[in-house]
């Protein structure tokens, strides 16, 4: 599966308009907005908490935000470990984001943004 902004929007039809949800629909609705790979990257639960709570656990020191972080944590810790994600990134100008969907029933898990302080794209 080749990654499309445009189809992963339409994977967050039919939610429920949470604060992620509203995040990642806005996010992936940017006409600027480039996939990172070619491909989704997988993960599993246990490998993915153990990244965003350390990142999460970061903001502290970085004082560098991450948008959705904190939820998705918490979304994270009702999974079973073994459970694989799918990852899909993204970057524009302004933010780099990844949105996670579980890979066996292809069900919305999170969003994280970071806001870019590099060089234009």
């Amino acid at each position: 599966m080749t990654i499309d902004r445009l189809s992963i929007l339409s994977r967050l039809e039919g939610y429920d308009p949470s604060d992620s949800i509203i995040r990642a629909r806005a996010f992936l609705a940017a006409d600027d907005l480039k996939a990172v790979s070619d491909r989704p990257v997988r993960i599993k639960v246990s490998e993915a908490l153990r990244l965003w709570e350390t990142r999460l656990k970061n903001t502290t020191i970085t004082n560098r935000s991450i948008q959705g972080a904190a939820t998705f944590v918490g979304q994270l810790r009702m999974l079973d470990p073994n459970v694989d994600l799918e990852q899909v990134g993204f970057i524009s100008p302004k933010y780099a984001g990844n949105v996670f969907f579980d890979d066996k029933n292809g069900k919305f898990v999170g969003l994280v943004l970071v806001e870019r302080s590099g060089p234009p794209l």
